[in-house]
């Protein structure tokens, strides 16, 4: 079963060894085709996302979807042939040369091979070229022309072949890091009816001809001035979209996992969107902020109130360490919600008596409320969530409701913050400061002082819907509970303790991807996801761009 990827062909003869180093940054600092790479890395992620990228990797592809599939890919190898003709034309440097006459060489022979392939199954296959093949195999002749978007006069001389050799680039290492996530998602493939296609585009050969493509594209644009390096970016970026589109506009006869947004809108079902706040959403924990403007608002002795809060943290600290060391060092138990629930009182009590502590030093007393809101405004929220929000807040045909749950002293705090970046939509609950004539008192007003009160606010709020789904986004021991009575609980970042904990709990943590292909894997013939029935189980994401690719979608393309 071929692909445009399957064909490898060696350019170690051809690519000079000081092509090859020139991959590697001095110092350990990444290279300028690392960082391209890596700025694009959020598009990545929404091509893996894709309806038929799953589906492919489940195995349960509608057959249709993967022939015109093919039948596209034939139209973009001849012109990708005739693109990179006119860059090995045009290019000085030998290795680049070298380079183009791999790209022209395998893509005419892999138009070839898809050729044969598509007469052998479906023959005299025809169908209308579509808007993504035909704007892709515009950009790839227009680049090897020097027909650079935004700018009127085309470019020539040695610059075209670094924005050729960035037009190509993003589909050789975009397919590779497909290959590769989808088998470390699935593990073994051997069953897949297109398990060709996985092999092919995650064979570590590939991987090696590609960290050559990088040394000579760092090679060939190490002359170039910054002003230039922006354009190669641009072109760079560019590729990368092209070939998300291109997998978007493959037909689909079929229900799928991912977005999630595409069959809750379908269903005409509600999402219901929970985040926590502290290093979820925000970069600094609200308490350390209120500790901090507590202290600069003080008339008093600052030093000295300092110094109380560096008690007050360093106490709760010892204290919720030593939980989390004794749950996980515990007999590893079978999953069972109740018995986590029970092992959660301690954390409680410990959060409660931080609060009471708080209470009685005095420690929050004398910040004018008004410089609560101020304080707000300028929190440094993370761009990728206030990003997602905001596109779920604008997203036309979902009917959803954004929440978010925290134990933080403040919700005018967290208002504010959002507030300042437009997530008006966002409903926060938390608790408050006590204050009198718009002055802290130094108390505590409100009940969301623990994990257990806190997975009682997310079932309250999720009671009161019908046909809704659950989605709950937190990185710490404390939102466990949350996560695990949500339908969908995604664990973002690291978080090394909440799954020290959870493991022991019996909670089993998944790749979201591997998620997202399990539950596509299981959708029976013209049924539909059911995300509801994975008791115990919790998915990883490395950040929002990512829950944002598997929720949403790449921008509009689903709504």
């Amino acid at each position: 079963m071929p692909s445009r990827r399957n064909l490898l062909i060696s350019v170690a003869s051809s690519v000079s060894l000081i092509a090859y180093l020139s991959g590697r940054a001095a110092g350990g600092e990444d290279s300028f085709a690392d960082r391209v790479w890596n700025d694009c890395r959020p598009e990545a992620l929404y091509a893996l996302y894709t309806p038929f990228v799953v589906s492919l990797a489940a195995g349960n592809l509608d057959f249709e979807s993967y022939v015109q599939y093919i039948f596209q890919d034939i139209e973009y190898g001849k012109t990708a042939t005739i693109a990179s003709g006119l860059a090995l034309e045009s290019a000085v440097d030998p290795d680049a040369k070298a380079i183009f006459a791999m790209f022209k060489k395998g893509d005419e022979d892999g138009a070839i091979d898809s050729q044969k392939w598509l007469d052998e199954h479906r023959p005299g296959a025809n169908y209308p070229i579509n808007d993504a093949t035909k704007n892709y195999k515009k950009f790839l002749l227009d680049t090897a022309h020097g027909k650079i978007e935004g700018y009127e006069k085309p470019f020539t001389g040695p610059i075209v072949s670094v924005f050729s050799l960035a037009s190509f680039i993003p589909c050789w290492k975009l397919y590779y890091f497909i290959g590769k996530q989808i088998v470390a998602a699935i593990g073994n493939y051997q069953d897949n009816p297109y398990k060709d296609w996985i092999e092919g585009n995650a064979d570590d050969t590939l991987g090696e001809e590609i960290a050559k493509i990088d040394g000579v594209f760092n090679k060939i644009a190490a002359s170039l001035t910054r002003e230039e390096l922006g354009i190669v970016e641009k072109v760079y970026r560019k590729g990368m979209i092209c070939e998300i589109e291109f997998f978007l506009a493959q037909p689909l006869f079929q229900h799928t996992s991912v977005p999630l947004t595409r069959e809750l809108s379908n269903a005409k079902e509600q999402l219901s969107m929970f985040s926590s706040f502290d290093g979820t959403g925000s970069v600094v924990d609200s308490s350390e902020i209120l500790a901090t403007l507590a202290i600069s608002s003080s008339a008093d002795d600052q030093a000295g109130l300092k110094s109380t809060w560096g008690h007050l943290f360093a106490q709760y600290n010892e204290e919720y360490e030593l939980e989390v060391e004794n749950l996980s060092s515990s007999q590893r138990k079978e999953f069972n919600y109740d018995t986590v629930l029970k092992a959660f009182e301690k954390f409680s009590d410990i959060e409660s008596a931080k609060n009471l502590r708080v209470t009685e030093s005095g420690a929050l007393k004398g910040i004018k409320v008004g410089d609560i809101k101020k304080t707000g405004e300028h929190i440094i929220l993370l761009q990728d969530f206030i990003k997602f929000f905001d596109r779920i807040a604008k997203r036309q045909n979902l009917d959803s409701k954004t929440h978010v749950i925290s134990t933080s002293w403040s919700t005018g705090l967290i208002e504010a913050a959002f507030s300042s970046v437009h997530l008006n939509a966002l409903k926060v609950h938390a608790n408050e400061l006590a204050s009198k004539e718009s002055v802290t008192t130094g108390g505590i007003n409100g009940t969301i002082v623990s994990p257990a009160i806190k997975v009682e606010v997310l079932e309250a709020i999720v009671k009161r819907q019908s046909k809704k789904l659950s989605v709950y986004v937190g990185k710490s021991v404390e939102d466990l509970l949350c996560l695990l009575k949500a339908d969908i609980g995604i664990v973002i970042g690291q978080s090394s303790s909440l799954k020290r904990v959870g493991t022991q709990l019996g909670v089993t943590f998944k790749s979201l991807i591997s998620g997202s292909i399990i539950i596509q894997k299981d959708i029976v013939k013209g049924g539909r996801p059911n995300w509801t029935g994975s008791s115990g189980t919790l998915y990883t994401v490395s950040s929002w761009n990512e829950i944002d690719a598997f929720i949403l979608g790449w921008k509009n393309h689903f709504g």
